[in-house]
């Protein structure tokens, strides 16, 4: 009784002939997987390299949970607002160092499975917003990297956050592992109240994280 007989596929014995089967068989896989979207990998030595990076990652991590990107530092990076992760991704640091001058945070980690390993974060901050008059100012957490709760979406632009569950997103609340990170100068300080004694009337709390 043949191959075909037993409803087998016998492959050519010709190596030539075998390898074209193999290859034609491959991409009969790969047809039938048309949304399937693999792991990315970004090296930066930029700001804006970075930001590129981290939102990619975001949409490769909606359109395949399972995915782990990574990000690959290869210079120093000076940073002038906090990115937002929310994503299965590995941040590679290389031994290079995230400079944020004062300006914010480096990271807020809303969701997904995050590595950083052998980055330095330096000069980070993040103040609490001040209140208008009277109020008591708000927190400021996380001056280096804030871990959210995984209750809400921060998105991958902190200009256009939209508030849902990223479990709708197919993204895990934050699971943050860091392997040889080092913090130097950063800052988290709550805003300032401002006394108005004359104007009861007219007191307003500070904002929350980071800013009014």
């Amino acid at each position: 009784m043949t191959s075909q007989q037993l409803g087998f596929l016998a492959l050519p014995t010709s190596r030539p002939r075998r390898t074209a089967l193999l290859a034609c068989l491959a991409a009969a896989v790969a047809a039938a997987l048309p949304g399937r979207v693999y792991a990315q990998t970004w090296t930066v030595s930029t700001s804006a390299e970075l930001t590129t990076a981290v939102a990619g990652a975001f949409t490769t991590s909606q359109l395949n949970p399972g995915a782990i990107n990574i990000i690959t530092l290869t210079g120093n990076i000076t940073g002038t607002s906090q990115w937002i992760v929310n994503a299965n991704v590995n941040i590679v640091g290389n031994g290079y160092t995230i400079n944020m001058n004062n300006a914010d945070r480096a990271f807020f980690i809303a969701g997904g499975t995050v590595n950083i390993s052998n980055l330095t974060i330096q000069n980070g901050n993040a103040t609490g917003g001040s209140s208008n008059s009277g109020g008591g100012g708000g927190a400021g957490l996380g001056g280096a990297i804030f871990v959210g709760s995984g209750t809400y979406y921060g998105g991958a632009n902190p200009e256009n956050d939209n508030i849902a569950p990223i479990s709708a997103l197919g993204i895990s609340a934050p699971n943050v592992t860091l392997a040889g990170v080092s913090f130097s100068g950063n800052l988290a300080r709550g805003g300032d109240s401002y006394s108005v004694p004359n104007n009861l009337n007219q007191q307003g709390g500070g904002g929350g994280m980071g800013g009014n």
